[in-house]
């Protein structure tokens, strides 16, 4: 009597032992979704830092133009390009005096171009009056 319990417990023991298959296809689908979605968060925060890059360099661009622009007695206007950035400035008074300045940089790739808008005021050194 006592050796037919313990092959009953034994039994039962060894069926609790380990996982169902229903068990193991449940626990294989939920770790399934949650690597999907690491994936996903990777991927756009792979193409959020490629953005944030290029929109840093049109920055850079922008400032850079700006800077060389301030230098000039009169800005005129003209376009610089290097690689997917295309800067155009041109202001809107050739005259001496405070001119408004526009510069424009198209940046991104050819399917998907943004622009971004500078505007300054330029102003022109001080003539100098020499003594006769």
């Amino acid at each position: 009597m006592v050796s037919a319990m313990s092959s009953r417990g034994a039994r039962r023991s060894s069926r609790r032992a380990g996982f169902t298959l229903v068990e193991v296809l449940v626990a294989l689908s939920v770790f399934g979704v949650g690597a999907v979605g690491a994936v996903a968060a990777f991927a756009l925060a792979a193409r959020l830092v490629r953005e944030v890059g290029v929109r840093d360099a049109a920055v850079r661009t922008a400032g850079a133009v700006a800077d060389s622009l301030l230098r000039l007695d009169r800005p005129g206007s003209g376009e610089w390009k290097e690689d997917h950035l295309l800067a155009r400035w041109s202001s809107s008074s050739p005259e001496r005096r405070p001119t408004p300045v526009d510069v424009v940089v198209e940046y991104g790739a050819p399917a998907d171009r943004r622009q971004l808008h500078l505007r300054f005021l330029h102003m022109p050194a001080p003539l100098r009056l020499e003594a006769p």
